[in-house]
């Protein structure tokens, strides 16, 4: 197996499961699991075991090898249907209402993240067809889609890493107790993400960028969501699995983006070759 194939298979894995555990959340407790709620009123609440049972059946596809294209191309069809049809309305009917910049960025927090997953998605996609899935829609499968989810993700991680400074007192609170300075964590963890955020929209290193920011977010499910879901307060369960899953996903959909940059340099040959031009000066 390549790199590249090895790459795209753990991506897919930690995708799906975090795809497949939202579903299964739907199913157990009727409701949208994932940032989608609160859901408009005109929408029936029965639909919310078909989003789940779509959600299960595209991550079950997903997993397997020869029909990962078919799933992933269904995840992010879903998830760019619900981010056009109900997420987007939602939140251009609250922002009028928003009078400061932390109430703006807590506003499109939430379809921030439903773009992030849905180029997950996407990029799961472009990584089946170069590993010899047939191209179900070859528009999203070249080298311009792949440019495409790269600024798209990007612009979701300085929308977070924004919210980290914008709501550091929170995003300090669920620093592991263990670590010291928990401000300066969130402000040192919103910095990364925008680093990354701005290294993946501009081009510059950006396999490095997108591979740092899949290790930061696997680091924030380890850390964080895996202890809040074995320690929870009553009540908080069904929410702390929800964080889980997401967190899971958005982490995979950053490793499979650094994944589908692998014949990108890493930087170490610019920086060698700058410091060439130096000496020669």
């Amino acid at each position: 197996m390549t790199t590249e194939g090895a790459v795209a298979g753990a991506a897919r894995t930690g995708f799906a499961s975090g795809m497949m555990g939202l579903g299964l959340l739907s199913l157990i407790y009727g409701s949208y699991s994932l940032q989608w709620e609160p859901i408009p009123g005109f929408v029936p609440t029965p639909l919310a075991y078909l989003s789940g049972a779509i959600l299960i059946l595209a991550a079950a596809a997903l997993a397997v090898r020869g029909a990962a294209a078919g799933g992933a191309l269904v995840l992010m069809a879903f998830l760019g249907l619900w981010l056009v049809a109900l997420k987007i309305p939602e939140t251009l009917a609250v922002m009028p209402r928003v009078t400061t910049v932390s109430g703006a960025l807590g506003t499109l927090l939430g379809a921030f993240q439903d773009i992030a997953l849905m180029c997950g998605a996407w990029t799961l996609y472009v990584l089946s067809v170069r590993c010899g899935a047939k191209p179900v829609v070859t528009v999203l499968s070249g080298e311009k889609a792949l440019r495409a989810i790269r600024i798209l993700f990007g612009i979701t991680c300085i929308e977070c890493g924004l919210c980290h400074f914008a709501f550091a007192d929170i995003t300090a609170n669920l620093v592991p107790a263990w670590l010291p300075d928990h401000l300066f964590v969130a402000y040192l963890t919103g910095a990364g993400h925008l680093c990354a955020g701005i290294a993946l929209v501009t081009g510059v290193l950006p396999r490095l960028a997108a591979t740092l920011e899949a290790a930061m977010m696997s680091l924030f499910v380890l850390l964080v969501q895996v202890p809040m879901v074995l320690w929870h307060r009553a009540g908080e369960g069904h929410h702390n699995w929800i964080l889980l899953f997401v967190a899971s996903s958005l982490a995979a959909s950053a490793g499979a983006i650094a994944g589908a940059m692998k014949d990108q340099p890493w930087g170490v040959k610019m920086f060698t070759a700058g410091s060439a031009l130096l000496k020669k000066a």
